[in-house]
């Protein structure tokens, strides 16, 4: 066996390992927001492909995690929490420290007892944030739903769910 023939296969791995290494990056960037908004519209682009695909070969961090994130509509988001489950259609972004998900500006706050997923902190932008990204699609029981009024007017949602 040659060395340029052992040397050009190993350097095909690292090229292909590059490949879902960088959409995870991109993802924590700002790509997001594109791949997030192209899910919620039905649409699957090249990119949240191959985030799925990325995410998939992880393996699943089972615990709990925490989001928080802004709903302009509050009294819908409250009938959609009292069906009792809830799908998340895009990925979900997630924290494994409730302090840090409590710097992200929001009016809902979630605490998400799942068991899909996945770990990417290691390959952030924002490792910091220890993030838990699940895939889209995934559903989720809801335990618990906290109201807090502010000035009469709901101000604040908090719920606790757990993946199915």
């Amino acid at each position: 066996m040659s060395f340029e023939s052992t040397i050009k296969p190993a350097a095909e791995v690292l090229i292909n390992r590059r490949k879902p290494v960088q959409i995870i990056t991109d993802y924590t960037r700002d790509a997001y927001r594109d791949i997030n908004r192209s899910l919620l519209n039905g649409i699957v682009s090249e990119q949240a492909a191959q985030l799925i695909e990325a995410i998939s070969d992880l393996p699943a961090k089972p615990g709990t995690t925490y989001r928080t994130f802004w709903v302009d509509d509050l009294e819908g988001f409250i009938e959609t929490l009292k069906a009792r489950q809830i799908v998340f259609e895009a990925f979900t972004s997630t924290s494994r420290s409730q302090y840090i998900a409590g710097k992200f500006r929001g009016n809902v706050r979630l605490t998400i007892e799942g068991y899909s997923g996945r770990d990417i902190a290691p390959y952030s932008d924002a490792p910091n944030e220890v993030e838990t990204l699940y895939l889209p699609g995934r559903t989720f029981r809801v335990r618990r739903v906290k109201v807090q009024k502010i000035a009469g007017k709901i101000g604040v949602i908090e719920a606790d769910l757990v993946e199915l």
